[in-house]
């Protein structure tokens, strides 16, 4: 059973948790990964651009994540081009 005012699409992803969590993680990589890089340090250093790192990877993929589901959607309301 869904959730109240969660939408599942055909295979029964939750489309609109999805992006929520994944921007919320990365966007608190990115916030950590710079508070790790602002103490400094040779190992605050290194744990914090490993941080900062993977949460501008998590972002980026969000974003590809977005466009290619809106490609699905258009593509599935006009299947003909």
């Amino acid at each position: 059973m869904a959730a109240r005012g969660v939408r599942h699409d055909r295979v029964g992803y939750v489309i609109d948790v999805v992006p929520r969590v994944t921007g919320g993680v990365g966007l608190l990589a990115v916030i950590a990964g710079a508070v790790v890089l602002a103490l400094g340090g040779s190992t605050a250093t290194v744990i914090g651009g490993a941080l900062l790192g993977l949460g501008c990877i998590t972002l980026v993929a969000l974003i590809f994540l977005i466009v290619g589901e809106s490609e699905d959607r258009d593509r599935t309301r006009h299947p003909r081009g």
